[in-house]
């Protein structure tokens, strides 16, 4: 499925924030995860598969907005061609240290690992295939780009 665009003035794109896991060096992650004012239009103007994105939905809720994970970005809001990415990104091996902050534990460990028994080497519906060592996003959410066609 191709990532759908809209036609915006650069003054919307401007407010534009990814949402994309990628490799590479970031901050401790405490750091990261604060609150920060504002919403998610200016990222929800491209990124419209996230809208209602359960994920998006209880993080919003809890004043938590797309910057709050992905830093305001100004580069790659204004980037019309797509090229700039995110200030900060999240690769599969720091997901968990990132959300741990906020999220130390499951509130039902059993429950978790009973379901985490019965999807272990499948595919959840969110195209994430359950290994051993799943991360956070494997279970929670479908909160990635599709890659370019």
């Amino acid at each position: 499925m191709p990532v759908r665009r809209a036609r915006l003035p650069a003054a919307a794109l401007a407010a534009t924030a990814a949402l994309l896991l990628v490799a590479g060096p970031h901050p401790p992650a405490a750091q990261n995860a604060a609150p920060m004012e504002g919403d998610n239009s200016g990222c929800l103007c491209c990124h419209l598969d996230f809208d209602g994105e359960e994920i998006v939905a209880k993080h919003f809720a809890q004043q938590m907005t797309c910057p709050s994970c992905h830093g305001p970005s100004d580069a790659h809001r204004q980037d019309e061609t797509l090229r700039t990415k995110p200030d900060l990104l999240w690769g599969r091996s720091e997901v968990d240290a990132f959300c741990r902050p906020c999220h130390p534990e499951h509130q039902q460990p059993a429950a978790v690992e009973q379901f985490r028994q019965q999807w272990l080497g499948k595919t959840r519906p969110n195209g994430r295939f359950i290994r051993p060592e799943a991360v956070c996003t494997d279970c929670h959410g479908e909160h990635t780009v599709p890659p370019a066609r």
